[in-house]
Protein backbone atom coordinates (compact mmCIF):
# COMPACT_ATOMS: atom_id res chain seq x y z
CA UNK A 1 0.00 0.00 0.00
CA UNK A 2 1.26 3.64 -0.88
CA UNK A 3 1.94 6.17 1.87
CA UNK A 4 0.08 9.29 1.99
CA UNK A 5 1.51 12.75 3.32
CA UNK A 6 -0.35 14.99 4.37
CA UNK A 7 0.89 19.00 3.87
CA UNK A 8 -0.18 20.89 6.28
CA UNK A 9 1.86 24.27 5.28
CA UNK A 10 0.69 25.78 2.33
CA UNK A 11 1.67 25.15 -1.14
CA UNK A 12 4.17 27.24 -3.32
CA UNK A 13 2.67 28.90 -6.45
CA UNK A 14 5.68 28.08 -8.08
CA UNK A 15 8.11 25.07 -7.27
CA UNK A 16 11.32 24.82 -6.10
CA UNK A 17 13.60 23.01 -8.93
CA UNK A 18 16.28 20.57 -8.07
CA UNK A 19 17.91 21.08 -11.56
CA UNK A 20 20.11 17.86 -10.81
CA UNK A 21 17.14 15.37 -10.24
CA UNK A 22 14.66 16.70 -12.71
CA UNK A 23 12.27 17.11 -9.68
CA UNK A 24 9.90 20.06 -8.96
CA UNK A 25 8.99 20.29 -5.40
CA UNK A 26 5.95 22.67 -4.04
CA UNK A 27 5.60 21.86 -0.35
CA UNK A 28 7.70 21.79 2.80
CA UNK A 29 6.70 18.18 3.23
CA UNK A 30 7.52 17.48 -0.41
CA UNK A 31 11.07 18.87 0.29
CA UNK A 32 11.84 16.82 3.39
CA UNK A 33 10.25 13.62 1.35
CA UNK A 34 12.95 14.37 -1.03
CA UNK A 35 15.71 15.14 1.18
CA UNK A 36 15.10 11.82 3.26
CA UNK A 37 15.29 9.86 0.22
CA UNK A 38 18.01 11.48 -1.67
CA UNK A 39 20.75 12.19 1.14
CA UNK A 40 23.51 11.76 -1.95
CA UNK A 41 22.32 14.71 -3.42
CA UNK A 42 22.03 16.96 -0.71
CA UNK A 43 25.30 19.32 0.49
CA UNK A 44 25.85 22.73 1.89
CA UNK A 45 24.78 24.08 -1.74
CA UNK A 46 21.50 22.78 -1.91
CA UNK A 47 20.66 24.92 1.25
CA UNK A 48 21.91 28.15 -0.47
CA UNK A 49 20.22 31.40 -1.14
CA UNK A 50 17.84 29.85 -3.83
CA UNK A 51 16.49 26.89 -1.63
CA UNK A 52 16.32 29.97 1.26
CA UNK A 53 14.32 32.50 -1.03
CA UNK A 54 11.79 29.91 -2.48
CA UNK A 55 10.94 28.77 1.49
CA UNK A 56 10.20 32.72 2.36
CA UNK A 57 8.93 34.35 -0.91
CA UNK A 58 6.88 30.73 -1.74
CA UNK A 59 5.98 29.30 1.79
CA UNK A 60 5.99 31.86 4.04
CA UNK A 61 8.92 30.01 5.72
CA UNK A 62 10.50 33.32 7.03
CA UNK A 63 12.00 32.06 9.99
CA UNK A 64 13.63 28.86 8.66
CA UNK A 65 15.00 30.64 5.67
CA UNK A 66 16.43 32.88 8.05
CA UNK A 67 18.07 30.04 10.14
CA UNK A 68 19.80 28.17 7.07
CA UNK A 69 21.14 31.66 6.29
CA UNK A 70 22.68 32.03 9.53
CA UNK A 71 23.89 28.33 9.64
CA UNK A 72 25.74 29.25 5.97
CA UNK A 73 27.24 31.70 7.73
CA UNK A 74 29.17 29.81 10.27
CA UNK A 75 32.76 30.19 10.96
CA UNK A 76 34.03 26.71 8.52
CA UNK A 77 30.65 26.77 7.04
CA UNK A 78 27.78 24.30 8.65
CA UNK A 79 27.43 20.55 9.32
CA UNK A 80 24.99 18.44 6.86
CA UNK A 81 23.64 17.29 9.36
CA UNK A 82 22.28 20.85 10.94
CA UNK A 83 20.94 22.14 7.60
CA UNK A 84 18.96 19.10 7.13
CA UNK A 85 17.47 19.08 10.51
CA UNK A 86 16.78 22.77 10.68
CA UNK A 87 13.91 21.70 7.61
CA UNK A 88 12.74 18.77 9.31
CA UNK A 89 12.02 20.04 12.75
CA UNK A 90 10.45 23.41 11.04
CA UNK A 91 8.38 21.77 8.61
CA UNK A 92 7.36 18.94 11.60
CA UNK A 93 8.74 16.32 9.59
CA UNK A 94 10.10 13.91 12.12
CA UNK A 95 7.86 11.50 14.18
CA UNK A 96 8.87 11.46 18.31
CA UNK A 97 12.01 9.16 18.49
CA UNK A 98 12.97 9.77 14.62
CA UNK A 99 15.26 13.06 15.26
CA UNK A 100 18.34 11.08 16.41
CA UNK A 101 18.11 7.90 13.81
CA UNK A 102 17.78 10.75 10.96
CA UNK A 103 20.94 12.70 12.42
CA UNK A 104 22.67 9.40 12.39
CA UNK A 105 22.12 9.10 8.95
CA UNK A 106 23.17 12.21 7.71
CA UNK A 107 26.36 12.19 10.18
CA UNK A 108 27.03 8.58 8.63
CA UNK A 109 26.71 10.12 4.73
CA UNK A 110 28.86 13.22 5.66
CA UNK A 111 31.59 11.10 7.37
CA UNK A 112 31.92 8.74 4.16
CA UNK A 113 34.61 9.10 1.81
CA UNK A 114 34.64 11.93 -0.24
CA UNK A 115 35.17 9.63 -3.79
CA UNK A 116 32.48 7.17 -2.12
CA UNK A 117 29.88 10.23 -1.02
CA UNK A 118 31.00 11.35 -4.84
CA UNK A 119 29.86 7.89 -6.46
CA UNK A 120 26.39 7.92 -4.61
CA UNK A 121 25.89 11.45 -5.80
CA UNK A 122 26.49 10.08 -9.10
CA UNK A 123 24.34 6.86 -8.91
CA UNK A 124 21.55 9.00 -7.81
CA UNK A 125 21.38 10.81 -11.03
CA UNK A 126 21.16 7.97 -12.67
CA UNK A 127 18.26 7.09 -10.62
CA UNK A 128 16.94 10.33 -11.98
CA UNK A 129 18.01 8.89 -15.46
CA UNK A 130 20.42 12.03 -15.93
CA UNK A 131 22.94 9.65 -17.43
CA UNK A 132 24.73 12.22 -18.62
CA UNK A 133 25.36 14.29 -15.69
CA UNK A 134 26.35 10.68 -13.74
CA UNK A 135 28.90 9.91 -16.56
CA UNK A 136 30.28 12.96 -16.10
CA UNK A 137 30.69 12.30 -12.82
CA UNK A 138 31.68 9.16 -13.04
CA UNK A 139 34.55 10.09 -14.94
CA UNK A 140 35.37 13.10 -13.16
CA UNK A 141 36.30 10.70 -10.06
CA UNK A 142 38.24 8.84 -12.16
CA UNK A 143 40.42 11.26 -13.68
CA UNK A 144 41.01 13.16 -10.07
CA UNK A 145 42.80 9.66 -9.42
CA UNK A 146 39.84 9.24 -6.42
CA UNK A 147 38.38 6.27 -7.77
CA UNK A 148 40.88 3.16 -7.44
CA UNK A 149 40.79 -0.54 -6.96
CA UNK A 150 37.12 -2.06 -6.32
CA UNK A 151 35.66 1.42 -6.33
CA UNK A 152 37.08 1.97 -9.94
CA UNK A 153 35.73 -1.24 -10.83
CA UNK A 154 32.32 -0.67 -9.66
CA UNK A 155 32.62 3.31 -11.19
CA UNK A 156 32.85 1.59 -14.54
CA UNK A 157 29.96 -0.78 -14.36
CA UNK A 158 27.72 1.59 -13.17
CA UNK A 159 29.21 4.08 -16.43
CA UNK A 160 27.97 1.43 -18.29
CA UNK A 161 24.71 1.02 -17.04
CA UNK A 162 24.07 4.46 -17.95
CA UNK A 163 25.49 4.59 -20.95
CA UNK A 164 23.39 1.02 -22.29
CA UNK A 165 20.16 2.76 -20.95
CA UNK A 166 21.03 5.31 -23.57
CA UNK A 167 21.69 2.91 -25.84
CA UNK A 168 25.04 3.62 -26.61
CA UNK A 169 26.88 -0.05 -27.14
CA UNK A 170 30.33 0.79 -27.76
CA UNK A 171 30.51 2.88 -24.62
CA UNK A 172 28.59 0.79 -22.88
CA UNK A 173 31.06 -2.37 -23.70
CA UNK A 174 34.18 -0.32 -22.83
CA UNK A 175 33.35 0.46 -19.76
CA UNK A 176 31.82 -3.09 -18.24
CA UNK A 177 35.19 -5.05 -19.60
CA UNK A 178 37.38 -2.14 -17.80
CA UNK A 179 34.73 -3.08 -14.82
CA UNK A 180 35.18 -7.11 -15.56
CA UNK A 181 39.23 -6.64 -15.68
CA UNK A 182 39.05 -4.48 -12.64
CA UNK A 183 36.04 -7.30 -10.36
CA UNK A 184 36.40 -10.00 -11.95
CA UNK A 185 32.80 -10.53 -11.15
CA UNK A 186 29.52 -12.11 -12.85
CA UNK A 187 27.61 -8.79 -13.03
CA UNK A 188 29.95 -7.03 -14.89
CA UNK A 189 30.65 -9.98 -17.17
CA UNK A 190 27.22 -10.36 -17.74
CA UNK A 191 26.24 -7.10 -18.48
CA UNK A 192 29.16 -7.07 -20.73
CA UNK A 193 28.22 -10.28 -22.40
CA UNK A 194 24.59 -8.44 -23.33
CA UNK A 195 25.86 -5.11 -24.81
CA UNK A 196 28.03 -7.34 -26.87
CA UNK A 197 25.11 -9.14 -28.26
CA UNK A 198 23.16 -5.82 -28.64
CA UNK A 199 26.05 -4.45 -30.39
CA UNK A 200 27.44 -7.42 -32.40
CA UNK A 201 25.05 -10.56 -32.12
CA UNK A 202 26.26 -13.74 -31.80
CA UNK A 203 29.98 -13.11 -32.77
CA UNK A 204 30.27 -10.08 -30.64
CA UNK A 205 29.11 -12.43 -28.15
CA UNK A 206 30.94 -15.36 -28.67
CA UNK A 207 34.20 -13.65 -29.42
CA UNK A 208 34.43 -11.56 -25.87
CA UNK A 209 32.71 -14.78 -23.95
CA UNK A 210 36.02 -16.72 -25.38
CA UNK A 211 38.43 -13.60 -24.09
CA UNK A 212 37.00 -13.45 -20.71
CA UNK A 213 36.63 -17.06 -20.12
CA UNK A 214 33.09 -17.85 -19.56
CA UNK A 215 31.79 -21.34 -18.92
CA UNK A 216 29.48 -22.68 -21.50
CA UNK A 217 26.80 -23.30 -18.09
CA UNK A 218 26.98 -19.12 -17.80
CA UNK A 219 26.72 -18.87 -21.87
CA UNK A 220 23.84 -20.56 -22.04
CA UNK A 221 21.80 -19.49 -19.17
CA UNK A 222 22.78 -15.60 -20.84
CA UNK A 223 21.83 -16.97 -24.67
CA UNK A 224 18.69 -17.88 -23.28
CA UNK A 225 17.53 -15.26 -21.75
CA UNK A 226 18.41 -13.02 -25.11
CA UNK A 227 16.65 -15.33 -26.99
CA UNK A 228 13.16 -14.64 -24.36
CA UNK A 229 13.98 -10.92 -24.87
CA UNK A 230 13.94 -11.62 -28.76
CA UNK A 231 10.55 -12.31 -29.03
CA UNK A 232 8.46 -9.81 -27.22
CA UNK A 233 6.22 -8.35 -29.49
CA UNK A 234 6.67 -4.63 -30.81
CA UNK A 235 4.02 -1.74 -29.28
CA UNK A 236 0.61 -2.10 -31.77
CA UNK A 237 1.33 2.27 -31.94
CA UNK A 238 5.03 2.16 -33.48
CA UNK A 239 4.93 5.56 -33.98
CA UNK A 240 4.29 6.49 -30.72
CA UNK A 241 6.40 4.23 -28.94
CA UNK A 242 8.67 5.46 -30.95
CA UNK A 243 8.32 9.05 -30.87
CA UNK A 244 8.01 8.56 -26.63
CA UNK A 245 11.42 6.96 -27.07
CA UNK A 246 12.87 9.88 -28.52
CA UNK A 247 11.63 12.07 -25.88
CA UNK A 248 12.63 10.13 -23.67
CA UNK A 249 16.57 9.88 -25.12
CA UNK A 250 16.95 13.91 -25.32
CA UNK A 251 15.64 13.72 -21.35
CA UNK A 252 17.88 11.55 -20.23
CA UNK A 253 20.62 13.19 -22.31
CA UNK A 254 20.11 16.97 -22.28
CA UNK A 255 20.92 16.49 -26.08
Amino acid sequence: MSTVILCQIRQAGQPFYVNDAGVSLYSAEELCWFMENNLPLLDRAFFEEPLQKWLRDELGMERLAGTLETLQKKPGGPLLEELALAVYDEAGWLFAGERDAAAARLREQERLPVPVRRKLRADCLAGYRKYMLAIRLYREILADGEGTGQLAGMLWHNMGVSYARMFQMDEACDCFRKAWDLLQGQASLKSLLYCCALRGGQEDFDRMADDCGADMAFRQELEDHLRALTEKELPEDLDAALRGWVQQYHEETGL
